[in-house]
């Protein structure tokens, strides 16, 4: 066997290692959810399948623990973990605040540490509100209360549909499982066979 052709044996045997290796990741590294509830909206929509990234936040070290190349959880990101009460149950949610914050909610709207947070994201339900004013209560309030270190605060976008950290209390930060981040199948709820596709929502990266 020439130089040349041994060099290009090689390289093939090399790529076709790291093409194993990147499928593998591919296989572990993502996982898939059905999401049965509007909590999310309109981020997340009832009847999205979506793909979560589970080494977002560092990739897990076998029987040694720990995690390379990690990194925190961020605020308005969308995680799942697995509710602290109920463990079999995984929940996904946006983080609103982070270990030591002081989180407030008004009206629907929340502080942290005295400054109202800017939230793109956050629906106000129409029906809900209206359901509220009748009841002549405030929608969804909540008094100051300090997040403990190394936990989270997490909401619903849809805040009058959703049940979070205002039920079940604050999530440690390393129960965190993976981070939302596509959706790659979309359909309506209780409809036909072929009825209820949300092509325009494939592809659709969660933010």
């Amino acid at each position: 066997m020439t130089r040349s052709r041994k060099w290009m044996l090689i390289a093939v045997i090399a790529l076709a290692a790291v093409t194993a290796m990147v499928l593998a990741v591919s296989k572990f590294a993502l996982t898939v959810y059905r999401i049965p509830s509007v909590s999310m909206y309109p981020a997340i929509e009832q009847g999205d399948r979506i793909l979560a990234n589970d080494f977002s936040y560092g990739i897990p070290i076998p029987f040694f623990g720990g995690k390379l190349m990690a990194s925190r959880v961020r605020r308005g990101d969308i995680v799942v973990f697995p509710r602290p009460d109920r463990p079999r149950e995984d929940y996904i949610k946006r983080v609103i605040a982070l270990g030591g914050e002081m989180v407030e909610m008004r009206g629907g709207r929340v502080w942290v540490d005295g400054q109202r947070l800017e939230e793109p994201y956050f629906y106000r339900d129409p029906w809900a509100l209206e359901l509220q004013a009748g009841r002549g209560g405030e929608p969804v309030r909540l008094p100051p209360v300090k997040v403990p270190a190394g936990h989270l605060f997490v909401l619903g976008d849809n805040r009058f549909n959703s049940v979070d950290s205002r039920h079940f209390g604050f999530i440690a930060e390393e129960s965190v499982k993976s981070q939302g981040w596509l959706v790659y199948f979309s359909r309506e709820p209780k409809k036909g066979i072929l009825e209820g596709f949300r092509f325009h929502r494939l592809a659709k990266r969660l933010r």
